[in-house]
């Protein structure tokens, strides 16, 4: 039996102290290793194994910061940047219910004799003044029309095609019905009696399929949840100026007709300002 020199000895001890030495080491700095230096600590071969594979990323495994990160088949995508104009147009459905408050409101209060309270918003269209009410009632429906262009286009990632149209026509029958009022004033009874049925009943199926559709999206769910109030809130809102606005109502003698009027008018536009400015948030 042929036994080592010492000098074998010695050469396999500076050997293996050379090999410990060129290790790269994580920080000692009693903080977590940073993900570069362990990247380059585990890809070390001493910790990869030899050319049979044996010890291959064993460091890798053991810290999940140094996993090689691959994309999730079926991540969301990012949402596509909408068009300026697109985005511009939704603002829209909120300058239009802002137009038509700014008209009813200081043309009620400049006309002798009107009262905000029993009478409604339709009066000042005939008489002083008169034209300058009805064109807001036509300019207000179109924005909002516009407004629900760039509406359903910030929506487009995020709902179904035959959807979001579905929700769109519900939603944008209202704004035609304002456009009616307008264009048709107490005068014209049957043009007029049709644009406000459209303006002030349609959003009652339009909040609820919109808030329906919409509460499924990460991104909408929130105003998804509240269209769903909306919906029975303007329910009830219309049946209570039904009840007291038109004339031989069973309460129309409370004269409270203008007022109910302009809360239910208000609740419906607010929602799609509402819209709107989400819509142009998230464009």
């Amino acid at each position: 039996m042929v036994w080592p020199s010492t000098f074998t000895v010695a050469t396999h001890q500076r050997t293996a102290e050379t090999a410990s030495a060129a290790l790269p080491r994580p920080p000692t700095t009693g903080s977590a290793p940073v993900p570069a230096d362990l990247d380059r600590y585990a890809r070390h071969p001493v910790y990869q194994g030899n050319s049979q594979g044996k010890g291959k990323d064993m460091n890798r495994t053991a810290d999940p910061r140094i996993t090689n990160a691959k994309p999730t088949p079926n991540a969301t995508p990012a949402n596509p940047a909408t068009s300026p104009a697109a985005r511009r147009l939704a603002l829209g459905a909120i300058a239009g219910p802002i137009l038509f408050t700014l008209a009813w409101l200081p043309l009620g209060l400049l006309r002798p004799g009107y009262s905000q309270i029993r009478q409604q918003i339709s009066d000042l269209g005939i008489g002083p003044h008169g034209i300058l009410m009805d064109g807001a009632f036509v300019l207000g429906g179109l924005l909002i029309l516009a407004g629900m262009v760039g509406i359903v286009q910030a929506t487009r990632t995020d709902v179904g095609t035959t959807a979001r149209w579905i929700c769109t026509v519900l939603l944008a029958l209202a704004p035609p019905g304002e456009i009616a009022v307008g264009a048709f004033n107490e005068t014209h009874v049957t043009g007029h009696v049709t644009g406000a049925i459209l303006a002030f009943q349609t959003p009652i199926i339009g909040f609820l399929a919109t808030g329906l559709v919409l509460r499924r999206s990460p991104r909408w769910r929130r105003i998804g949840n509240w269209l769903l109030v909306a919906s029975p809130l303007t329910l009830v809102l219309v049946q209570i100026f039904l009840q007291t606005g038109p004339p031989g109502a069973p309460l129309a003698a409370t004269g409270l007709g203008g007022l109910t009027e302009r809360i239910m008018v208000g609740e419906i536009q607010a929602w799609y300002a509402a819209l709107g400015w989400l819509a142009y948030r998230r464009s």
